[in-house]
Order: C-alpha cells, then structure tokens, then sequence
C-alpha cells in the first residue's frame, strides 16, 4: 500500500494492495473494505483507477491471470499473463465484482455486484452477469 500512489481518497483498511507501485488511485474514490487489488509483478499489469470511483465491499481487481499455454506442465508453475486495468472517472463497481487483466471501465459506467468483468466496458453502461454483460445505458 505505501508504494501505490494514492490521491485525496478513502482506502479502507482491510483492503489489501499487492504490487503496489504498478497501482494508482485517483482523488475522492471510496475503495471499500476487503476489496484485493492485485497488480501484475512488472509495468504490464497496471492498475489505474480515476477519480471519482467507488467500490462495493469485496471487490476484485487482477491485472494478471496464471497461463494454460501447455498441458505438459502445471498451471501454476506457468508464466503469468498480464494485461492493464483501468478503470476511468465516476465509475460505480459493486460489491463483490471481479474485474480480470486487460479491461477498460469507460467514464461513468456502472459494474453490478458479482459481475465478472472480462471485456472492456463502454462509458456510461451498466453491465452485469457473469460474464458481464450490457443491461442499459446511464440516463
């Protein structure tokens, strides 16, 4: 945590900031309690969040995933793929969404809670599901 570079905003303690200095976070957000914000291990998988954002409790954000490239050896000991996460201005994420390695929140869009947020996501959309999906547009 003391590495992610942090604006005029509110971080609930129990929040948990891995890889922090790939992580920034914008002014006057609200990141809930117990959300993970997990970025990748080098410049690839950034996390940026804009201003104006506010998170559900247990929110997820990876910037990472582990690779299934080959059968022949365990996931777990494969390479890491890593993909930036951003996440622009005045974006509502519910409780308990994940957000996965490569996505754009665009300004303005609402994520339902639980949602599994594997593809960009345009501005002023609201999505949810699993895989999230468009529900409307923001009036």
């Amino acid at each position: 945590r003391k590495m992610a570079n942090i604006g005029k905003s509110d971080i609930h303690p129990t929040v948990i900031i891995r890889e922090g200095q790939y992580v920034t976070i914008g002014d006057n957000c609200l990141i809930n309690h117990n959300n993970v914000i997990q970025a990748g291990k080098s410049p690839n998988g950034t996390i940026t969040i804009g201003d104006n954002v506010h998170t559900g409790t247990n929110v997820i954000m990876l910037a990472f995933n582990h690779g299934f490239y080959t059968r022949d050896v365990p996931t777990k000991e494969q390479d890491y793929f890593e993909a930036p996460i951003v996440i622009e201005d005045d974006v509502w994420i519910g409780a308990g969404a994940i957000i996965l390695a490569g996505v754009t929140i665009g300004k303005g869009a609402i994520v339902a809670a639980n949602a599994v947020v594997n593809n960009d996501v345009s501005p002023y959309t609201i999505v949810g599901g699993v895989p999230a999906h468009h529900i409307k547009e923001r009036p």
